[in-house]
């Protein structure tokens, strides 16, 4: 049983090698650098609606489990739509804010929610969630959320607490031992072949040309030119990007293995661009968009 478990208002807190070893896949969204960015850059923290309030486990001094944990003022960057509890409970004359949620701010992209990573630590972690009701219910707050789990862990939950489990759908995508495009192509009817074929020579024929650049390599200069095409998807649908550009160069700087962008370029000048994240098995699209009209 988790006996000192501690709430830290801010990631910093909490040594970074000490949370990293918690996770030996290299679950980017995880990761301290990433999580301590969100804060760093304003992202998450006063005035966003996120107040970090992560709980951590210690055995000895040192970490054992720990929980990102934040309480929100809105339902905004969690990708789940949960607009229409929040006017149930207003209805009832209730407030369904605050909330509190375990979760990766701004990141719908499915896996652990929980350190340590490994099976072995399914006890850990609902002592975490234990604890994580016990604060909710001292601070008065309507409900708990956990965001995109695993599914082992969503099911553990929810038969241990009476957890609702709610259900989504993603794309994903698996390499079925392809070693290039065309074996990829050949596990299509010919109807579909023949459209993809299509969509790439329309591509090819704009006279772009497609780069590959990591995190490592980007330069202030190169995020100016990208941060506009990333950010332009959410302000076509009228919205606020929820990443700054700061958090990118700094996440660039700290996770640059774990960082890859697509870029399409005329001639020199970025035009569209694809920002993903990856582990030792996994890429993990985040954000993307282009300027202009193109195939």
């Amino acid at each position: 049983m988790l006996q000192d478990i501690r709430v830290h208002a801010r990631l910093d807190d909490i040594d970074p090698a000490q949370w990293d070893a918690l996770d030996p896949s290299g679950y980017p969204f995880l990761r301290h650098a990433f999580l301590s960015a969100l804060e760093h850059t304003g992202c998450v923290g006063p005035g966003s609606g996120w107040q970090a309030c992560h709980l951590a486990a210690y055995a000895g001094g040192r970490l054992c489990a720990a929980l990102p944990l934040y309480r929100k003022a809105h339902s905004l960057g969690e990708f789940v739509f949960d607009f229409a509890w929040a006017d149930a409970y207003d209805r009832l004359g209730l407030s369904y804010y605050p909330k509190l949620v375990n979760a990766i701010p701004f990141t719908p992209a499915g896996g652990p929610r929980a350190l340590p990573t490994t099976a072995e630590a399914a006890e850990l972690h609902l002592g975490l969630l234990r604890a994580a009701m016990r604060l909710m219910d001292r601070d008065g707050l309507s409900s708990f959320h956990c965001l995109f789990p695993e599914e082992v862990q969503a099911r553990r939950w929810s038969r241990e607490s009476g957890m609702l489990l709610r259900r989504a759908c993603q794309f994903r995508w698996h390499n079925a031992g392809f070693a290039h495009f065309d074996d990829h192509l050949a596990s299509f009817s010919a109807e579909k072949r023949k459209k993809i074929r299509r969509e790439r020579r329309r591509v090819a024929e704009t006279g772009l040309s497609l780069e590959t650049w990591a995190g490592r390599e980007m330069t202030p200069r190169r995020w100016q030119a990208i941060y506009p095409l990333l950010a332009d998807t959410f302000h076509r649908h009228g919205h606020r990007p929820y990443l700054n550009q700061a958090f990118f160069e700094e996440v660039g700087r700290t996770l640059g293995d774990q960082m890859h962008l697509f870029v399409a370029l005329d001639g020199a000048t970025p035009v569209g661009a694809a920002l993903t994240f990856s582990d030792t098995q996994t890429l993990y699209g985040l954000y993307w968009g282009v300027n202009g009209q193109w195939d």
